[in-house]
């Protein structure tokens, strides 16, 4: 019986290259995505009490910038965050 080996491509290379390089790329990403990558990052659990806004984003941003930095990319959907202890709050 031989082995079956399976190559795995990832879905989107640009990103793949984008973390190695120190980056965060965001392609037609939901909130959701954008804030499970931010809660790994930076470590903390993120909560929605009016339920997940349904806004998209596109960009880059590096990854040594700080997690209040990193939020203000949801002020331009008039999104707003907080942060108490280790969890942020997402409101829109």
């Amino acid at each position: 019986m031989g082995t079956t080996i399976q190559q795995r491509r990832p879905e989107d290379i640009e990103q793949v290259i984008a973390r190695k390089d120190g980056y965060f790329k965001f392609t037609q990403a939901d909130v959701g995505a954008v804030m499970r990558q931010a809660a790994r990052w930076y470590d903390v659990s993120v909560v929605y009490p009016n339920g997940v806004p349904p806004d998209v984003f596109s960009g880059t941003l590096p990854r040594n910038v700080s997690l209040e930095k990193f939020l203000q990319i949801l002020v331009y959907s008039d999104i707003k965050a907080t942060i108490k202890d280790r969890q942020v709050i997402i409101v829109q």
